[in-house]
């Protein structure tokens, strides 16, 4: 798994590497950037009770949908919906994986090693994303968005579709549960569609809002 992993990386990112050592000196070629940004951005200052807080809330924001300077935001009840949706989503797959784990105790049964090295994997990449992002928040800009938590899509769409999978028992319950799914990403881009085109252009940072034509009769 280990080789198969190294040889993707490779065929598909090698070339990049190889670009960023020679134009940057070094493999990831964000020294220069994070120097640049370190200099001209806030940092967050965890010694504050609510900065903790704050970006938790902010980050789930822009997981759901804020959109160009981070200051074109859905409506206040659209976030309360989806971080209550998801804190349920969550509780269940917690509550499933103690079941999973007292039935495998208790029964004993050989444990499958292509799932403990999966979901070992996943635990240790999620670990990873959170400490580096707070450590980015900390040391380098206050960035409270979620686009640097993508790697951990992957892993949670297969918890969600093995919850749906293993919690509905019957097929029809199943396709119901992924039809409710889909009809709600599809609204809520819908409402992130219309709250962009109302919100208006913004060259510079600066938010320019669309101007009412005036019709005047002769």
């Amino acid at each position: 798994m280990i080789a198969g992993a190294t040889l993707g990386v490779v065929l598909v990112a090698g070339w990049w590497f190889v670009r960023n050592l020679v134009t940057y000196g070094e493999p990831s070629g964000t020294k220069a950037e994070l120097h640049v940004v370190a200099g001209n951005f806030i940092k967050a200052d965890f010694s504050k009770p609510q900065t903790a807080g704050d970006l938790a809330r902010y980050t789930l924001e822009n997981l759901w949908g804020r959109f160009g300077w981070n200051d074109i935001t859905l409506p206040h009840g659209i976030y309360h919906f989806c971080n209550t949706a998801a804190l349920v989503l969550v509780c269940l797959s917690v509550l499933a994986g103690i079941g999973v784990f007292a039935v495998w105790v208790t029964r004993k049964r050989p444990s499958n090693v292509v799932t403990w090295q999966a979901a070992s994997i996943f635990l240790a990449i999620g670990a990873g994303l959170l400490a580096g992002f707070i450590q980015y928040n900390a040391k380098v800009a206050y960035q409270p968005q979620a686009r640097y938590f993508f790697l951990l899509l992957v892993p949670g769409a297969l918890l969600l579709t093995g919850g749906i999978h293993c919690l509905a028992a019957k097929r029809a319950l199943r396709l119901a549960a992924v039809g409710l799914l889909l009809i709600a990403f599809g609204l809520l881009n819908a409402l992130a569609l219309v709250a962009v085109k109302q919100a208006g252009p913004a060259p510079g940072g600066v938010r320019h809002k669309p101007r009412r034509r005036s019709v005047v009769l002769a």
